[in-house]
């Protein structure tokens, strides 16, 4: 019995010592990998901008605002959004230093990205966290190797929403131009739409209309709690006003048929309505009436000259992104 005791105390000796080694051996390969990965990050060779200032434009009644203008706009409710947010390092738009997107399916967050982008120079005169310094933005990636390594893959998974996000959108633009890389098409929503919408007099920041909403406004006010904040404005709209159908923007590329036939229906949503009620962004489309009714995906009333969404209509929009 004695004997037995002696070796399982010797078992429990030995696991103990191994468990010990074990964990001694993952930290030193963590605090290794870490090492390595500083050392890596301060010698890492960035792209260069030559002659950035070429590139600077000048201001429009007091605002730096690389133009961008959207080719088409439709209404209708969306699910799955991207929240888009950003500060520049200067006045011009192309110095993007911080970044923040926070991808959702209707109310749910399903991802977060917040990441510091290396401005073309050492000038942070513009940028709000005083916190960030150039020896901190210096060891981040630049935009164009952001945008290469699967940036430019975001924009086009969702409906980007944000504030003021033709100037959000023109920073991305001229970030791009300075490395000579094209704009993506996009789609986007700008919550001072809903802003001005529904809640006339409300101030133009994010935390008075997130007020006015009634969401809940958090303690720090960065790029990620902006991104956070209008994508949650945006579901919240849609849950409590269903008649409401926030604008999209396209940039780039016009709306395909399929785009354009889910902002008929949802027009045609709540009760039947007439081509004016329908169309209200884009010219009437008659063709496109008769086509959606061929398919049963809405129905005509003759003796009022309006149209109303089916089942099978507001499936198929719901499913359209």
């Amino acid at each position: 019995m004695t004997q037995l005791l002696h070796w399982g105390g010797s078992a429990v000796t030995l696991i103990f010592f191994i468990a010990l080694c074990y964990s001694l051996f993952t930290a030193w390969r963590k605090r290794r990998r870490e090492n390595r990965r500083r050392q890596d990050l301060q010698t890492k060779t960035h792209t260069k901008v030559k002659q950035v200032h070429q590139y600077d434009i000048k201001p429009v009644k007091g605002n730096y605002r690389y133009p961008l203008e959207p080719v088409a706009t439709l209404r209708r409710p969306v699910h799955t959004t991207i929240g888009l947010d950003l500060e520049t390092a200067t006045e011009q738009p192309y110095s993007i230093a911080l970044m923040a997107l926070t991808f959702y399916t209707e109310e749910t967050c399903k991802a977060q990205r917040y990441f510091y982008v290396q401005p073309p120079e050492n000038d942070l005169h513009c940028l709000r966290r005083k916190d960030i310094t150039w020896s901190s933005l210096r060891l981040a990636d630049t935009f164009d190797e952001y945008w290469q390594a699967g940036l430019k893959d975001c924009f086009s998974q969702g409906v980007l929403v944000g504030w003021n996000m033709t100037e959000k959108l023109g920073a991305v633009a001229h970030a791009l131009k300075i490395y000579g890389l094209p704009m993506v098409s996009c789609r986007y929503i700008d919550v001072n739409d809903i802003r001005r919408d529904l809640y006339t007099g409300v101030p133009k920041t994010p935390t008075a209309t997130a007020r006015a909403v009634g969401v809940t406004c958090p303690d720090e006010d960065i790029p990620l709690t902006r991104a956070h904040l209008a994508v949650q404005i945006l579901q919240t709209v849609q849950r409590d006003y269903p008649l409401y159908l926030p604008r999209i923007r396209y940039v780039g590329q016009a709306p395909d048929m399929q785009q354009r036939s889910a902002a008929v229906i949802a027009a045609a949503h709540h009760e039947p309505v007439g081509i004016r009620e329908i169309f209200t962004t884009t010219p009437p489309d008659r063709d496109l009436l008769q086509t959606l009714i061929k398919q049963n995906y809405l129905t005509y009333q003759a003796e009022n000259d309006t149209y109303y969404a089916t089942e099978t209509g507001l499936a198929f929009a719901y499913t359209c992104q």
